[in-house]
């Protein structure tokens, strides 16, 4: 019962290049979740894995081009490095946020899109609909 203002095609390519990179950069015991919950005026589209994470290095330019972090190049991952640009262009484009963590072993990228009504008309927050 999470409603979102965005288009949708487009924010589902955003979440399926987030959930490509997390297959590409875990190990052969991939854990990984999506999940999308309530926060306040916002929804937020959660997307964790048990990668090898982002190096410290890598933070700062890791939405940039064609730039790709150490585990793409060790790893020998295909891409060109366009996909985290990508996905922040159209979080922005959605007058969202894309924000993320990372240690090895986990990495979590945010997306938080602003919150709509759902079609029906209710504006309830999504507990008070849960119960009624």
């Amino acid at each position: 019962e999470l409603f979102v203002i965005g288009d949708r095609p487009t924010l589902v390519r955003a979440i399926l290049n987030l959930l490509t990179n997390s297959w590409k950069y875990t190990g052969d015991t991939k854990q990984i979740s999506i999940e999308a919950r309530a926060a306040a005026r916002w929804v937020d589209i959660v997307v964790r894995d048990n990668g090898s994470g982002i190096a410290r290095e890598d933070v700062s330019s890791i939405y940039e081009q064609f730039k790709r972090g150490r585990a793409a190049v060790d790893t020998g991952a295909p891409g060109m490095g366009l996909g985290l640009a990508f996905v922040r262009t159209i979080v922005r484009g959605q007058k969202g946020k894309l924000d993320f963590e990372s240690r090895p072993g986990e990495t979590t990228f945010r997306i938080r899109l602003r919150r709509a009504s759902d079609p029906e008309g209710e504006t309830a927050p999504v507990a008070e609909r849960a119960t009624s």
